[in-house]
């Protein structure tokens, strides 16, 4: 489980592209025009950041920025043009200052960060597609041989970056617009340049009937896009208004049903980078909607215990039942991350579920999760051992406080000794925490941090397949596994499947030789991950083929 919380000013993280193509010069005596919208990334000290921008040089505020790690928009201080040269100012002093120069459908230059640090920054010039133009994209494409081309929207929430996945080989980009019906995506996840595909729409009137995928060396082919029924819906569960996203086949009939269940944080509905669409396209109805207090959804996800959350999913399950072009019987539950925790969950407490998956997590505590986490990020970054096991201590102390409510002098006195160490708030772990008694940490994160699984696993009749990376926490993994296996064989649950995938993070993409935490350059979801989960449900809930 990742629970960490990260500002966009710590997101100044990952990784170095240094190899832009060159451009011709532009005359100094011209003066540039950059109203528009931008895509790119800014290094400082060798850490990459993606981001698209917006500029407006007459307007207030001049543009905006937005963080392609956090999702995280911030307004434009200033934007000032001077022939070929741009300065660019963040309203907040605490960002770079860009100044670089125009030259054709790109500006680069220098990055000016606080503390006398630099670095450089690019930005190339794409098409301005607002959300609502962008959304025409997402779905489902079928290539002849019957692989599919998911497009999907929105990762992390608050952006609006569309997204390509291959469903066969995982291979994930960002799609950068050049014209309504042209997208081009880099080498890698969040990398620009230089172009490596190409992506010509077709459309009939408003609709998008097909694309065409052009790589460099290789023969174009063309994906036709899956028509499936797309309904807005809101029920409840209790006085809880809950509003979300229905995918209905388009051929009719009674259909099988899946529902999303969330992750950590404040998170809306989303289709899992397509996944939703691939399984409307294979005949299910899915479910996704926003969690308790963020998007369309009343109520507060803060201070929830994983039953609440479990009950919004089973409300979910209660909503698909009472639809005629759904099939009660064959209606199951999906989960990644705390996800891992409330789908399992709600299979038990709905007492007729047809299958549960779930990806990176569920076979131990949350709070025991967290340690091996901790332990594991200040490992890789080479501490000492009297450092990993003194950053162990505390957080165990400042659990024991919020678990017990007792013992607050050990704590405090550990958490001034804490804020001074190596290992506080170190990127991926919980080596953190308030200054305060009363502060809504301790209220918020009690009521699921300390939930065992084991006794919902024993109870769990439903089919199961538990998902990993490999390299989510290796050690947390193995505990994991070995919570869920050894939980399921004493119950000797009948039908439950495994599988940990080389390579993989917590978020199942496949490091491929970076850092877990280069999140920006990595390539794909590990290979053959959407068709285990698609083909894994369709032998248990699709009637076979006559």
């Amino acid at each position: 489980m990742k629970t960490v919380l990260l500002s966009v000013a710590t997101l100044l993280a990952t990784i170095v592209f240094r190899n832009s193509p060159p451009v011709a010069a532009q005359s100094p005596s011209a003066t540039a025009s950059v109203e528009g919208a931008w895509a790119g990334w800014l290094d400082v000290a060798g850490n990459y950041q993606p981001m698209t921008v917006s500029l407006a040089p007459s307007e207030t505020p001049p543009g905006t920025i937005t963080n392609l790690l956090s999702g995280a928009s911030r307004p434009l201080g200033a934007v000032v043009v001077e022939g070929s040269r741009v300065r660019i100012s963040l309203a907040d002093p605490r960002f770079p200052v860009l100044t670089g120069v125009v030259e054709g459908d790109a500006i680069s230059g220098l990055a000016e960060a606080t503390g006398g640090r630099t670095g450089t920054f690019r930005l190339i010039r794409t098409a301005s597609l607002d959300v609502t133009a962008k959304r025409r994209y997402v779905g489902a494409y079928r290539f002849p041989d019957g692989r599919y081309l998911l497009m999907d929207l929105g990762y992390p929430p608050g952006s609006d970056m569309l997204y390509a996945v291959d469903a066969q080989t995982g291979i994930a980009r960002a799609m950068y617009p050049i014209s309504p019906t042209e997208f081009r995506s880099g080498p890698a996840l969040l990398v620009p340049e230089p172009t490596e595909e190409t992506f010509y729409f077709d459309t009939a009137g408003d609709r998008i009937t097909s694309v065409v995928r052009q790589s460099p060396g290789r023969a174009a082919e063309r994906a036709v896009r899956i028509e499936v029924r797309e309904e807005e819906v809101r029920f409840r569960n209790g006085d809880v208004t809950l509003a979300g996203t229905l995918l209905l086949p388009a051929t009719g009939g009674r259909a099988a049903g899946l529902v999303f269940a969330h992750g950590g944080g404040a998170a809306v509905r989303e289709q899992f980078w397509g996944f939703g669409y691939l399984m409307a396209a294979r005949g299910f109805a899915v479910l996704a909607f926003d969690k308790r207090g963020t998007g369309g959804s009343s109520g507060n996800w803060r201070g929830s215990t994983f039953e609440a959350l479990a009950d919004d999913v089973i409300a979910g399950a209660r909503f698909l039942r009472s639809r005629s072009d759904v099939d009660g019987r064959r209606i199951g539950f999906w989960g990644l991350s705390q996800g891992a925790w409330i789908a399992p969950i709600a299979a038990v407490r709905s007492g007729d579920a047809a299958f549960v998956i779930t990806l990176s997590g569920g076979g131990l505590t949350p709070a025991q999760g967290e340690l091996l986490d901790s332990e594991y990020e200040m490992r890789k970054a080479g501490m000492p051992e009297q450092d990993v096991l003194e950053g162990l201590a505390f957080q165990r102390a400042r659990d024991e406080f919020m678990r017990t409510g007792s013992d607050w002098t050990d704590y405090a006195a550990r958490l001034q000794r804490a804020q001074t160490r190596p290992w506080w708030r170190l990127p991926f772990t919980d080596l953190s925490g308030p200054a305060s008694a009363v502060d809504p940490f301790w209220s918020n994160t009690k009521p699921f941090y300390f939930y065992d699984p084991i006794p919902t696993l024993q109870r769990l009749r439903a089919p199961m397949l538990a998902i990993f990376g490999e390299f989510d926490t290796p050690e947390g993994v193995k505990a994991n596994v070995a919570g869920i296996t050894g939980a399921l064989e004493r119950a000797k649950h009948p039908d439950f499947t495994i599988r940990v995938f080389p390579n993989g993070r917590h978020n199942l993409m496949d490091i491929g030789g970076f850092a877990p935490n280069e999140y920006a350059r990595l390539q794909r979801f590990v290979p053959e991950l959407f068709e285990t989960m698609a083909s894994w449900l369709e032998r248990r809930v699709m009637p076979p083929s006559k």
